[in-house]
């Protein structure tokens, strides 16, 4: 207590002590550096598998490094592409790798910097009650698919792999309605695993899911990029995307219930908290590693090369870009 008494009754304590008040006004008055607005395209409507990035919004993950993000939703007539590529947006959601691929061999410059799915969630859906478990099971049945989307690719590059012949099934364009796959209209439908499951389960209609990876198909789901010449200037600002990105789905997982509700709130009339939920837990399957830790969301060079093969296989490459053309890795 004395020496607190001896240091404040020094001579000019007073004064120093008023100029470092003054100081600390100063800094705290001082405007700060403005956040760097984004723009970013989703592959498709809000749902579970977008829950991390709206809760990154939500809980400020994003202003907490510098970025003013605005978050635009997709759809089945949304070209994440395209709207990057025309400078709409500055980052954008592809469905899978092969997009990127795609759009690289038809003069898009565009780059890949991230996947959030290890392992493409893509597969064939059908129903317990008419169930296609493999590849013997699909001659003479009729199929939903999404013709042009990474969905196709995959599908067709399924029949190829396991030498079903694209002529013993019949294919009808996916209207992204179950009530095709319900009614009867259809056998199966080209979907996400994570996805179409979750809600059948919901609707009182247990599921069959038929992965293309049992025909050694390997590929990544959503996957995130960006121009070039976006790149080039903002490395910086993609990196603290990535960052923030990352923290809304690590805390997504670990608050689920509140993420869903967040998410809630972003989407339209017609949300099903149930499905939405157990999409989650689905998604999860190929986010986190075994030991709870959000998996990197790196691209890898052997991966793509073999993505790039099936796609040849199909016919949908006439030459396979560089590999470095289509994705570079964020630096750690």
């Amino acid at each position: 207590m004395t020496n607190t008494v001896h240091s404040r009754g020094q001579p000019g304590f007073a004064s120093r002590w008023l100029a470092l008040l003054a100081l600390c006004v100063g800094l705290a008055c001082r405007p700060q550096p403005p956040a760097q607005t984004l723009k970013v395209q989703l592959g498709w409507i809000p749902d579970a598998h977008h829950a991390g990035f709206y809760v990154a919004l939500e809980k400020g993950f994003y202003q907490n490094h510098g970025l003013a993000v605005t978050l635009v939703p997709g759809g089945p007539e949304v070209d994440p592409v395209k709207v990057v590529a025309s400078q709409t947006a500055d980052i954008g959601q592809a469905g899978g790798i092969e997009q990127v691929i795609q759009a690289r061999t038809h003069g898009f410059p565009i780059l890949a910097f991230a996947t959030i799915h290890r392992d493409t969630p893509h597969a064939l859906i059908s129903l317990e009650r008419n169930p296609i478990r493999n590849e013997k099971d699909l001659p003479g049945k009729r199929i939903a698919v999404a013709y042009g989307d990474a969905a196709e690719v995959l599908f067709k590059a399924y029949l190829r792999k396991a030498h079903v012949d694209p002529a013993s099934i019949t294919m009808v364009p996916f209207r992204f309605d179950l009530s095709q796959l319900t009614n009867g209209e259809v056998d199966a439908v080209t979907g996400f695993k994570t996805d179409q499951p979750a809600s059948l389960r919901v609707l009182g209609f247990p599921a069959v899911v038929l992965s293309y990876s049992s025909q050694g198909i390997r590929s990544y789901g959503y996957t995130l990029f960006t121009t070039e010449a976006f790149r080039g200037t903002n490395e910086t600002v993609i990196q603290a995307f990535n960052s923030a990105s990352r923290e809304g789905f690590a805390y997504t997982f670990a608050h689920p219930q509140e993420a869903i509700a967040i998410l809630k709130k972003w989407t339209k009339a017609g949300f099903n908290e149930k499905s939405e939920r157990r999409k989650l837990e689905l998604i999860s399957t190929l986010m986190v590693d075994t030991d709870g830790i959000l998996n990197d969301w790196n691209l890898d060079t052997e991966r793509v090369q073999g993505v790039e093969e099936f796609l040849r296989g199909e016919g949908q490459l006439k030459q396979a870009p560089e590999i470095d053309t289509i994705f570079r890795n964020l630096p750690r």
